[in-house]
Formats: structure tokens, sequence, C-alpha cells
């Protein structure tokens, strides 16, 4: 039996942004003990790639969510349209992340900026979490 799933273009978007996430900290040396040679940095931003160009690539450049580590939490910042536009999403983003098992708190501060502090998830678990729940609840 074969499985068969159409992937939307919020999940390429999302899946590239993770991908090129990844690279930008492997450029930067973040991922390994060295960094990588100036040869391989430039084969790689050479090569071809679904972000360049394109209205997904505009969605790309800005996340939805920007997430921060601190000494003991998260700084998180959601893109400065979201609050404006749906204010009732992100109070239901925060009650449901607050609910979430390992959450010891959120606290917003500001319309577009949130201290989250979650001691057994690391940045890019809670980035994905947020970015996925936006992603299902704000309207199309």
């Amino acid at each position: 039996m074969a499985f068969t799933h159409r992937v939307s273009s919020l999940e390429l978007g999302l899946f590239v942004g993770v991908v090129l996430e990844l690279l930008r900290a492997w450029v930067r040396g973040d991922l390994l003990e060295e960094r990588p040679s100036k040869g391989t940095v430039a084969r790689f931003l050479r090569a071809p790639s679904p972000a360049r160009g394109g209205p997904e690539a505009a969605a790309l450049e800005e996340p939805l969510v920007t997430v921060v580590a601190e000494v003991d939490c998260f700084d998180v910042g959601l893109r400065e349209d979201i609050p404006a536009a749906h204010p009732q999403v992100v109070e239901e983003l925060i009650a449901e992340l607050a609910d979430r098992d390992g959450v010891a708190s959120v606290h917003r501060y500001g319309l577009a900026a949130l201290v989250v502090d979650v001691p057994d998830w690391d940045e890019l678990r809670l980035k994905l979490w947020l970015t996925l729940w936006l992603q299902r609840h704000l309207p199309r």
C-alpha cells in the first residue's frame, strides 16, 4: 500500500527554513568543531535553491517566530503583523503553550514578545512547535 501525502507550500517553506537555519549554523561553525572551508560555503551559496526567488522566498525571509536562547529561558518574537491582525490567536497560542508538559511559564512582554521558560526544550524544538502551531491556527 502506497502512502501519499501532498505537501503544502507552507510545509515546504517550513522545511526549507529549518534546513537553511541548520546550514547557517553549520557555516558559522556552531555544529562542528571547526568551520567548513570557504570553497564548501561558496558551493552551497551557488547551488540552486527553492528559497531564492518566488513568493515563498519572501515568507522565508521573515519567519513567523524568532527564538533566542537566553540563560534560563527563551525570548520569542512574533512576526509584527500577527499580533496586530490576530490578537486572539496570540492569546490562544500563549494559553496552549503554557499548558504543554515541561513548560514552566510563558510571559508576554509587549504585543509581539514572549519569554518562555521550558527547561527541557532546545531553541529549535520551541521554534518548530511555535511555527507549526501558528501555521495551523492563522487564517490563510
